[in-house]
């Protein structure tokens, strides 16, 4: 799973970007079924949005909007697609970076440090995101698949960045318009 790919073609690429998403989308989609299955928690997109993190949430909540009535502002809109777009570029700096440090020189993350990028990935990447626990497990989940992104796609230190912050931003879009359709 945290084992450099074999391919390097730019197709190859775009397909494990997809194949990213995709698997965010699952994994929400196991979490809240989870959480919904057990009773503990219920998701109201109308109020706050678990699967975007705290910035837009708190943003929204300051401005006593929902993501639907946000939408239909110019200005709003403005400001929430830099906050989808934005985000992942300095996210993944902080995120993903420390992935570079702990891989050997292939792109292959080094076995002893297995549990460092789990740890980092998945819990202070949805601590970063959460503002409670159904919302930061939300969160981590996405976080591993995106440290799985950047070892896929190692050992460049651009093609493993740049694949994280495509599949962050394209996920980050998806959840929006599907939110957003669905209000």
């Amino acid at each position: 799973m945290f084992r450099s790919a074999e391919h390097k073609t730019l197709g190859a690429k775009i397909g494990e970007i997809g194949f990213t998403v995709f698997l965010m989308w699952f994994g929400m989609l196991a979490v809240v079924s989870f959480f919904k299955a057990i009773g503990l928690a219920s998701v109201d997109f109308g109020t706050s949005m678990p699967v975007m993190g705290a910035t837009l949430n708190y943003w929204l909540q300051s401005h006593s909007l929902s993501l639907g009535q946000a939408l239909t502002s110019p200005f709003v809109v403005m400001q929430v697609l830099i906050i989808i777009f934005g985000a992942p570029f300095l996210e993944e700096i902080i995120f993903r970076g420390p992935c570079r440090a702990l891989s050997d020189k292939e792109g292959t993350l080094r076995p002893e440090f297995l549990f460092v990028v789990l740890g980092w990935s998945f819990i202070a990447f949805g601590l970063a995101h959460g503002y409670g626990y159904f919302s930061v497990l939300l969160q981590g989940v996405g976080g591993l698949f995106l440290a799985r992104l950047w070892f896929r796609n190692g050992p460049s230190r651009f093609g493993s960045y740049f694949s994280s912050v495509a599949a962050h931003s394209l996920y980050n879009i998806s959840v929006v318009i599907t939110t957003w359709l669905w209000m």
